[in-house]
């Protein structure tokens, strides 16, 4: 697939993948190493990032979130850092 004139990234395919599989929220508290997922998910349409202050402030959001509306969440982890996705 393409982006623009380059080829498409990791963080772009994640984004894209997840949207697809109608994941509409992604709660997250990113670091250094996940700004490229930061900047996919400002480009895709019908998945809103909430950024948290904690991972477990994230974690928990989730969790609630998923609960309320019995959605299937698939986390996503990297580098200690804890994305939720709902």
């Amino acid at each position: 697939m393409q982006r623009g004139q380059g080829i498409m990234n990791g963080a772009e395919s994640i984004v894209r993948t997840l949207a697809g599989a109608d994941v509409e929220i992604c709660f997250a508290n990113p670091g250094t190493s996940e700004i490229h997922l930061v900047a996919s998910l400002d480009q895709q349409s019908g998945l809103r990032p909430i950024l948290c202050l904690h991972e477990s402030v994230a974690t928990g959001a989730a969790d609630g979130y998923g609960r309320m509306g019995r959605n299937p969440l698939p986390p996503f982890s990297i580098s200690d850092q804890v994305w939720q996705m709902a």
